[in-house]
This record gives structure tokens, sequence and C-alpha cells, in this order.
């Protein structure tokens, strides 16, 4: 659908020449490499980011390049595989982004799935102990949880502003305190008790709400945030500070919008598909509610 959309407004607007159009549009790569997911290699390999209406599903891309490697070395192999295999992941890939970031381009360091794979391993650490210590995680209150996520979004952010022959130790941590409080806040809200008082709380709420859609949420801000520029000519900062914070504004309610009836009209029913016959063994455990 995204696609769909996009190249078709590309299309419409391909004999106007502003900054707005070419920040959605220019130097988009062929449907086929979308379609395929290997935009976050290609990205990499020409160390620049190529039409913003589509250049966030790079993320998407490592995702299924991870999806399809993982699974196989988990049916291959055994535990103590896995736990090796998790913990060289963790080591290796700042290494990569590091040895990456000075031999190619930061871009490349960036979004190459090699570059990412101690954020899975992290995912992957999570599952293991899950699966091991289910009633020690089950105990586990959410303070530890949450100072646990703040270490390692600082950890994170330090790799993140990393430079070959610089030490920009602001930058690293500019963002660190967002971070870490979106992180608080998600995982108090999860690893709460069924009933607590935070269930009743707005936050709370709002989280659920735009977690059960966050999938529709990231596939389309982009999308919304570049035709909101389109329409106010805002780009920064080309349009001055009040027009770009309108268009911004502009571009989030869009998204929620579009971002809830994606998740109603196209994501449930695929979802709900997944209850058939062909799907009835691959059912997890829990479901998110």
């Amino acid at each position: 659908l995204l696609l769909a959309v996009g190249f078709s407004l590309s299309w419409l607007f391909s004999d106007i020449d502003t900054p707005s159009v070419a920040w959605l549009w220019s130097g988009a790569y062929s449907p086929l490499v979308y379609l395929g997911f290997l935009q976050n290699i290609m990205i990499g390999v020409d160390s620049v980011w190529r039409a913003n209406f589509f250049a966030h599903t790079w993320s998407l891309a490592v995702e299924e390049q991870f999806y399809l490697v993982i699974p196989l070395l988990v049916v291959l192999t055994g535990r103590r595989a896995l736990v090796a295999f998790t913990l060289a992941a963790l080591v290796l890939g700042p290494v990569a982004r590091m040895w990456i970031a000075a031999d190619y381009s930061t871009i490349a360091a960036y979004c190459w799935p090699v570059s990412r794979m101690d954020a899975f391993a992290w995912g992957m650490a999570v599952a293991l102990f899950a699966h091991a210590r289910p009633d020690l995680l089950r105990r586990t209150p959410a303070g530890p949880l949450a100072a646990a996520a703040i270490a390692l979004f600082v950890l994170f952010q330090a790799f993140a502003g990393w430079r070959v022959g610089e030490a920009p130790v602001a930058y690293a941590l500019k963002f660190t305190f967002v971070d870490a409080t979106a992180a608080m806040l998600v995982l108090a809200a999860a690893a709460a008790p069924a009933g607590a008082a935070i269930e009743r709380a707005h936050v709370h709420r709002a989280l659920a709400w735009m977690g059960e859609r966050c999938f529709s949420l990231y596939l389309f801000h982009n999308a919304c945030m570049g035709l909101a520029f389109l329409a106010a000519s805002a780009i920064w900062p080309e349009g001055g500070v009040l027009p770009f914070l309108v268009a911004i504004a502009a571009s989030w309610i869009a998204a929620l919008a579009i971002g809830d009836l994606s998740y109603r009209r196209v994501e449930l029913p695929f979802m709900a598909g997944g209850s058939g016959p062909l799907f009835a063994r691959r059912q997890p455990a829990t479901a998110l509610g």
C-alpha cells in the first residue's frame, strides 16, 4: 500500500521541482528493490539516503533479513549454540559498526544488517532468558527494567554518536534523556501487574493504543511528514520555524489517523487470518490484547 501510494504520487509530482518533492522522491530505487527488502543494502552501498517517502523502510528490510536467517539458526542448533551466537553478536555488532564506518561510510554502518546484529542479539538474549527463567522475569519489578533500559540507551547513543577520530560526547548523549524516559514509561507499563493503577492512567492507555498500531504508524509517518512539508513548503530551514512546526503537528495527526485505519482495515484482518489451519500450530502462547 505504501509503495503503491508513494510511486503513484511521485508520478503525479514528477514535473514539479521543489525541495519538498525532491526530499520525498528523489533517487527512489525500483519498486522491486523495496519489495525484495534490499533497500538497506543499496542505501549503504550508495552511502546516501534516497527518497524519504520510502527511506525509513530500511529498518523493515533489516528485520526481514533477520527473520530469514535466525529461525533457521533456532531450528538447526541447540540452546548452547544460540547463547554463544547471541554473545558473539553482542560483541561483534559494535565492532562491525566501527569498522564499516571507518573503512566505508557511516550510513552503511547504520543500516547494513551486520552492523545491527547486536540490536537483534539483545532481543535474543531477552527471549533466551525469558525461556530459561520465566519465574524470575515475572517477579522482576519495573524499576530495574527501566534502569537497564536507560543504561542500554546510553550505550546505544554512545555508539550511535561515534565518529572516526572524534569523541562527540555531547552528540552521543543528545537524545539519551528522551529515549530513556520513553523506555522507562513503556517498561513500567509492560511490567506492571494486571490490575495495577498505571493501567488506568491516560499515559498507559495512549502507549498501549500506539503500541498496537506501531507498525502502521512507523510505516506511514515519513510519508505524512513529507506530504505535510509539501503542502506547507516548510522543509526546515527553508520554510521558517512556524510553518515547519505546523507541518510537523499536522503530519503526526495524519499519521495517527492513517495508522489507526491501516491497523484496523489491513493489519487486523491479516492477523485474524493467522488463526486458520495454515498457521494453527504457529500461534504464540500469549498475545497482546
